[in-house]
């Protein structure tokens, strides 16, 4: 077996075909790239410009630091009714669907789900990014 480099990992991908049988599995590598900060940014509005659905970022405050200063966090809001940039005529009666990612990601690794769901009826689409 070759040695991997540092955050290498294997996966396997199964092969079926429709009758179920099954075809011998690929092998699929994937690698891990550190990055700087400015670098992701410029990848993520990239990704962030195939979405359709139109929406806002803001900065939302949060709270406050020890200093009183305030803390925010980047936020995407989308609006499903209207398909405009922040309409308030869907505002407080949309049930809210919110998106949050986990440790090391950010919003642009919902990219694909953003375009289905901000089009949900009756809903408002809010991904953050803490």
């Amino acid at each position: 077996q070759e040695p991997r480099n540092r955050g290498q990992m294997d996966h396997k991908i199964p092969n079926k075909q429709l009758s179920g049988e099954k075809l011998p599995t690929q092998k699929k590598k994937c690698q891990w790239f550190p990055s700087k900060e400015d670098k992701a940014q410029t990848d993520e509005n990239k990704i962030m410009e195939t979405v359709k659905a139109k929406y806002v970022t803001k900065f939302i405050e949060c709270g406050k630091d020890k200093s009183g200063k305030p803390l925010l966090m980047n936020t995407l809001l989308f609006d499903a009714a209207t398909g405009e940039k922040e309409k308030e005529s869907n505002g407080d009666n949309a049930m809210p669907i919110v998106l949050a990612h986990g440790y090391g990601a950010g919003v642009g690794f919902f990219f694909r789900n953003y375009d289905t769901l901000a089009s949900i009826p009756g809903t408002r689409l809010i991904a953050i990014d803490w």
